[in-house]
């Protein structure tokens, strides 16, 4: 990661993945991003694009295309409230890909084609409480909820994440 005190950044993330579940011999995935984050009083506001890239491979082992592509760019827009000396923060964040969605096997326009999210977090003297609730169009919902505290410079914490599919 590399950012700049005028708020633009740059990175590169990668893991191991089979995109698509195809099991096949490429097992990587390579995120390349990009934006800015400036904060405005108790606001930040951040703009940016991921690049996903899977090294040589297809998605459901058929032929990558215009409209049904391995790798793609996903442009995002994150809001976040957080006042000075505040115990809590609140986020709402905006995701959209390039592609039509997930065009293989789907029966809804735009499947899986953008991504909203709503998040909080509060400071309580003992922890720390975070929760968020998004969802992939058509795809999925996700609700998640952590507990984290930190001790002798160690940080613990415990989430209970609860993914339903919507279609």
């Amino acid at each position: 990661d590399l950012s700049t005190p005028i708020g633009f950044y740059l990175g590169v993330w990668t893991a191991s993945a089979q995109p698509g579940g195809t099991g096949g011999s490429n097992d990587q995935e390579l995120d390349i991003y990009g934006g800015i984050a400036k904060t405005f009083g108790p606001l930040t506001f951040d703009l940016g694009v991921i690049e996903y890239r899977y090294p040589g491979a297809d998605r459901q082992g058929s032929t990558t295309t215009a409209s049904n592509p391995v790798n793609f760019l996903e442009y995002y827009g994150k809001l976040k409230f957080a006042p000075d000396k505040a115990p809590f923060s609140i986020q709402l964040a905006y995701y959209q890909d390039d592609t039509d969605g997930q065009t293989t096997g789907a029966t809804i326009k735009d499947k899986g084609k953008n991504y909203q999210e709503i998040s909080g977090t509060y400071n309580f003297p003992i922890l720390t409480v975070a929760a968020s609730y998004g969802e992939y169009k058509g795809e999925t919902e996700t609700t998640t909820l952590t507990l984290s505290k930190s001790l002798f410079d160690m940080n613990f914490a415990a989430t209970f994440v609860d993914a339903k599919k919507t279609n």
